[in-house]
């Protein structure tokens, strides 16, 4: 199986000549390869990504964001992985099981409980995802009730959690006679970092050095010329939730940390007794415990001693990762969603279509097709009610040509599709649609200029053909009619009194 890991220059190292891919992400294609899976590595750049393309490591490719869709579909991918959500829309086949690493999300999304726009965004791109990571218990359970509102079927085995530790692996190093320090450049708040250097400079007396690591090429050089590891950060959402992996890689070679006070990672290192905590606002507080560090050597020893065992016990838990692993080798779509979102919207929906749609909620409708054969206002109500029924859909729009205006404004999450022909025709549309995506609709609907559908045959044998999981038509007078007897009875009493077609044959 190919899987493509993507990322963009976000989270990319900004050094020329380096490999430029998130460290949690490269750990994780790491192990993937080690597992004889086939990994890439995709580097989205809004330009050209100069002095980038010669490198080393031919499983990194850096692509052009508009170069992107083309070069993917030549690849062969089975599978992607990515660690912002946003990088989702960038896949152009939605046939392919998506990945989401969610251990980056947490800053996202924690800010947004008051934008409900916001709100549906973020939902509408969890909805893509089909298997779940993130490198925390507290992670998993925060996740878990933004997963139940998108609509996936909760379970203890929704999201897997793989620690950074059972990424990094054990790479304990000899300890130092010099009190050395090392801090990741990008760490935290940078002040505070580079503020260490300042106190350390300013410590007379104080034998001691900070080296900064400059990527994960230079991380080997820089934590085997350290006896501590220097990890800040300010207490945020994300920094109580989980361990940073720069902490997690000091750690795994044996380097006690210093972190803040009130994070997860300060927690951790107290509960072993495997560094020391400081207050970042307080600035006297890393000159003492450099000064106590230094007078003091048998205290690093033991630190160092707690920062080996700690990892040896942590980087057993692989249980995650081979979650992961099994995936990746027969990756599928996940198919048991339910609109969760949706609702909170029945009363607008009643409101405007004079639905009683009950059962709403239980209804996974991700990918819509549009049948427009009447008035570009028709179409219009068509897809408010689409907007207000199913927000975080995709929607196709099959307009025959003779129909087509000269600037039709069709929304951004719309696709449309040009049909050849005047009329539709069950196998030109099988057709049409076969050559613009290999997309599977949940839903179709068709667009008809009387209440009941009378004289549309084609277009509903048409619409049958669209191998649309449910379909219905959408009248003149804005209501939805039921097209075939054998839809199940869910989607009848959602659908509720609507008018019966007479006499239509369901089979073409």
């Amino acid at each position: 199986m190919h899987i493509a890991i993507i990322s963009d220059r976000k989270e990319s190292s900004q050094n020329n000549g380096i490999i430029a891919v998130n460290g949690r992400l490269w750990k994780l294609g790491e192990r993937l390869r080690s597992a004889r899976l086939r990994v890439t590595h995709l580097v989205v750049h809004s330009t050209n990504p100069k002095n980038q393309t010669n490198h080393e490591y031919s499983n990194v490719k850096y692509l052009l964001k508009e170069d992107f869709s083309k070069q993917f579909n030549s690849m062969g991918v089975d599978a992607v992985i990515v660690r912002s959500i946003h990088l989702i829309e960038l896949v152009p086949k939605k046939s392919i099981p998506v990945i989401i690493d969610l251990s980056a999300e947490i800053m996202n999304i924690a800010h947004i409980h008051s934008d409900l726009s916001s709100q549906i965004r973020i939902i509408s791109e969890l909805r893509k995802g089909d298997f779940f990571i993130c490198s925390s218990e507290q992670e998993k359970w925060f996740f878990m009730s933004w997963l139940q509102q998108t609509g996936f079927r909760l379970s203890a085995d929704l999201i897997h959690v793989i620690s950074d530790f059972a990424l990094c692996g054990r790479d304990v190093l000899q300890k130092q006679k010099k009190l050395t320090f090392a801090a990741y450049k990008s760490v935290g708040k940078t002040d505070d970092v580079y503020g260490l250097a300042a106190f350390i400079d300013a410590l007379h007396g104080v034998d001691a050095q900070l080296h900064f690591i400059q990527d994960c090429t230079d991380k080997t050089n820089g934590i085997s010329k350290a006896s501590v590891g220097v990890v800040l950060s300010e207490t945020t959402i994300e920094s109580q939730m989980a361990i940073p992996l720069e902490a997690v890689s000091f750690l795994c070679a044996g380097l006690p940390v210093i972190c803040s006070k009130g994070t997860a990672c300060g927690r951790f290192v107290e509960k072993y007794n495997a560094g020391w905590t400081v207050d970042v606002n307080v600035a006297n507080d890393i000159a003492q415990l450099l000064k106590k560090l230094e007078d003091s050597p048998q205290i690093i020893e033991t630190a160092r001693k707690n920062a080996c065992k700690v990892a040896r016990e942590r980087y057993k838990d692989t249980n995650g990762f081979d979650a992961l692993i099994s995936f990746c080798r027969k990756p599928v779509k996940y198919t048991d969603k339910r609109d969760g979102l949706l609702s909170n919207l029945i009363d607008y929906s009643e409101k405007a279509l004079n639905l009683n749609n009950p059962l709403l909620n239980d209804l996974y409708i991700e990918e819509i097709i549009v049948f427009h054969s009447s008035s570009w206002e028709h179409l219009d109500k068509c897809l408010e009610a689409i907007d207000i029924l199913f927000p975080m859909s995709n929607v196709t729009v099959l307009c025959p040509i003779n129909t087509l205006v000269e600037e039709p404004l069709i929304a951004p999450h719309c696709t449309l599709i040009i049909y050849e022909g005047d009329i539709f025709e069950p196998q030109m549309v099988v057709d049409a649609l076969a050559e613009s995506s290999d997309t599977r609709y949940d839903l179709g609907i068709a667009l008809f200029n009387n209440r009941f559908g009378e004289g549309y045959e084609p277009v509903k044998k048409s619409l049958l053909a669209s191998g649309a999981k449910y379909k219905v038509g959408f009248s003149i007078d804005e209501k939805f009619i039921m097209l075939e007897d054998s839809i199940e009875k869910a989607i009848s009493d959602i659908f509720d009194n609507v008018a019966e077609i007479q006499g239509f044959n369901n089979s073409l």
